[in-house]
């Protein structure tokens, strides 16, 4: 799926849009949209959700009960 700022910008408004526990926003909230380039050089070299890779390494854990 793709996305344009405009339609991110759309779903932040109607709150679709949450943080990841544990992170912080840095951004001013008065601050200028991000354009679409601005995304593009955000999430450049980040593999894509919807290619799915073979994993390089495969772990098989144990664990105990606590």
């Amino acid at each position: 799926m793709s996305y344009t700022s405009e339609g991110l910008d759309a779903m932040a408004d109607r709150g679709e849009l949450k943080p990841a526990p544990g992170t912080a926003v840095y951004r001013d909230p008065s601050a200028p949209a991000l354009t679409d380039k601005d995304l593009m050089g955000i999430f450049a070299g980040r593999p894509r959700e919807e290619e799915h890779r073979p994993a390089n390494m495969e772990l098989c854990v144990k664990v105990t009960r606590p």
